[in-house]
């Protein structure tokens, strides 16, 4: 197995084939289960025509977002491996894309057809166990994303938020030696606010 992995490329572009295939076949299974079965169904006695035509375009809209978008994202983060970061953030923009737009539709025209019909044909079996199978994987990257991200949000810290040279217990008015590039006590020693020792000579200074 890991030299499975490292001939592709490394386990970052090892889950992005297997993301890339599992919603690639997702959408065939359905439309071969669509042209084998289901548009035989729309009859009063079977599934009716509502079904029939929410399954097409259920279809049609998760063959379109795959090849349209997420096939999209899916082989920029396959091409670009690395920063394995950004390989990441590609590739779940394509599991969002697909989770919405094909996993979840597809799963609940697919939950009421078997509600109704139960286990009709073996491709209708096939295609709905495989809709859940994609359906748990997009489900779990999409989850298993935001808590990391949730994960890593850090509590604001109490203090100042700038470290430097502030006067928080100063009066109202009261200037600090930032404000004006001197001493605290109202001195310019002439050479960019520093103030000598007593005694010794300052290019600013008068004598």
């Amino acid at each position: 197995m890991p030299q499975i992995v490292e001939s592709i490329g490394g386990s970052s572009r090892m889950i992005t084939l297997l993301t890339l295939v599992i919603h690639f076949v997702h959408p065939l299974l359905c439309i071969a289960n669509y042209l084998d079965w289901v548009r035989h169904q729309s009859g009063d006695d079977a599934l009716g025509e509502r079904i029939v035509i929410a399954y097409l375009a259920m279809s049609i809209i998760a063959t379109l977002f795959y090849l349209l978008v997420s096939s999209v994202f899916y082989m920029w983060a396959w091409r670009y491996p690395e920063p394995e970061e950004i390989a990441k953030r590609r590739r779940i923009y394509g599991v969002f894309t697909n989770l919405f737009f094909s996993d979840l539709p597809i799963f609940l025209v697919e939950v009421s057809i078997v509600w109704s019909v139960g286990a009709a044909t073996g491709l209708q079996i096939t295609s709905f166990v495989f809709t859940c199978i994609s359906m748990l994987y997009s489900g779990l990257r999409v989850w298993t994303f935001l808590m990391v991200k949730v994960i890593k949000v850090r509590a604001p810290q109490p203090g100042p938020s700038v470290a430097g040279a502030r006067m928080f217990d100063a009066p109202p008015g009261a200037r600090g030696p930032a404000a004006y590039g001197g001493s605290p006590d109202g001195r310019d020693g002439g050479a960019g606010g520093v103030v000598p020792p007593s005694g010794m000579y300052s290019p600013g200074a008068r004598y």
